[in-house]
């Protein structure tokens, strides 16, 4: 499998055909330059009675680039799907998944040191200088994690006028507002 993540395009101004992720696509033809892909799959390998239809490195890379778009979760993968004149062939969220699934962190180097690593390097992240007005600093995920607590415990906050829309539509209805 050849490990890349994007297809060759050229791109023109014009005023048609108008493409999204334009820049995902920058990002992943540097990385296929990188061969970063070819080196992520010789890392991973695969068990079965078949190889894999989407080549893992790919799949890997392809999961960066939609990180770097602001995907957060596996099926965000769907925002490159429909891009397949950038991206070529690009896996279901369900091959996302068995594709991290399949990663034996050991592969990276020994898991103690690397969970040393990442905890340093939460603890530097956390202790970097703030610009005014910042009360904290973020990692991947802790505002979305935090969101889901808050709305699992009080619910999904509505808009005032979605509220007041729904309850003059309750009251036409006969039925009791929502508060």
């Amino acid at each position: 499998m050849d490990g890349n993540s994007t297809l060759r395009v050229k791109v023109e101004a014009g005023d048609r055909q108008v493409v999204a992720h334009v820049g995902l696509h920058a990002l992943g033809a540097f990385a296929d330059r990188l061969d970063f892909g070819g080196r992520l799959s010789s890392q991973i390998g695969w068990a079965g009675e078949r190889a894999p239809v989407h080549d893992r490195g790919t799949v890997l890379v392809q999961a960066m680039l939609m990180l770097a778009g602001g995907g957060e979760s596996v099926a965000d993968i769907e925002h490159l799907r429909i891009q397949d004149r950038l991206f070529g062939p690009v896996p279901s969220d369900t091959t996302l998944r068995r594709t991290i699934l399949a990663i034996d962190p050991a592969t990276f180097g020994d898991p103690d040191r690397f969970v040393g690593e990442v905890d340093r390097l939460i603890r530097d992240i956390r202790a970097s200088k703030r610009l005014p007005g910042v009360e904290r600093i973020w990692l991947p995920g802790e505002q979305s994690q935090t969101r889901r607590i808050e709305r699992m415990k009080n619910g999904i906050p509505m808009p005032e006028p979605l509220l007041a829309s729904l309850n003059e539509l309750a009251t036409e209805l006969g039925m009791a507002p929502l508060g």
